[in-house]
């Protein structure tokens, strides 16, 4: 649903997967320069720590905007990045890419 309302606001979509390794991520934002990533986190991320992860995503997405949800940000208390957004309903996610 979240991919066919973003191609109604002309916004390129890129499905990238739950699996993809973070080692990959920085060529994929290279190739498609999105200016948003969104992301929901609902377990623990494989091999590092929630914070490593949340930091690592933003800056392989600077400049662009890192929206993310889930049950994992509301089960830990961590710092964002300047370029992060959090939402806990569609609504706000939808304000988020407005």
């Amino acid at each position: 649903a979240l991919p066919i309302f973003l191609r109604k606001q002309n916004h390129k979509v890129v499905y990238i997967g739950c699996t993809m390794p973070l080692a990959e991520l920085d060529f994929t934002v290279k190739q498609f320069k999105p200016d948003y990533m969104v992301t929901y986190i609902t377990g623990p991320a494989a091999g590092t720590t929630l914070p490593s992860y949340i930091q690592r995503i933003a800056a392989a997405i600077n400049p662009g905007q890192f929206i993310i949800g889930g049950s994992q940000l509301n089960a830990h208390s961590v710092k964002l990045p300047k370029n992060c957004v959090t939402v806990h309903s569609a609504d706000e996610l939808i304000a988020a890419i407005s």
